[in-house]
C-alpha cells in the first residue's frame, strides 16, 4: 500500500509539472489561456453535437465545482466560450 501512495504522489508531481511547463509555453506564444481553460475548450470542441453541463466538466476533468465555475467563468469573460440557459432548468 506505501509503494501506491508514493506512486500516486509520484504521478501527481508529474501532471503538476506538465502542467506548469504547458502554461509556459502557453504564455510565451501568448495565447492568453492556461492549460486548464485550453482542456475545457478542447473536450467542448469534440463535444460540440452535445449539450454538456458545467457538472459534466467537474466529473470528465476530475476538479471541483468552484474549480469549473472559475474556469467556466474566465473563458466567457474571453469570449472564448458562450453559457446558454437551459430553458428546462430554472436553476
Amino acid at each position: 500500500m506505501n509503494n501506491q501512495i508514493h506512486l500516486s504522489a509520484l504521478i501527481k508531481q508529474l501532471n503538476t509539472s506538465i502542467e506548469k511547463q504547458l502554461d509556459k509555453q502557453l504564455e510565451s506564444h501568448k495565447t492568453g489561456f492556461t492549460s486548464a481553460q485550453v482542456q475545457v475548450i478542447a473536450y467542448l470542441f469534440e463535444h460540440q453535437d452535445k449539450v454538456i453541463y458545467q457538472k459534466d466538466l467537474e466529473h470528465v476533468m476530475n476538479l471541483s465545482r468552484p474549480t469549473i465555475n472559475g474556469i467556466v467563468k474566465r473563458l466567457i469573460a474571453k469570449g472564448a466560450v458562450k453559457l446558454i440557459p437551459n430553458p428546462n432548468d430554472r436553476r
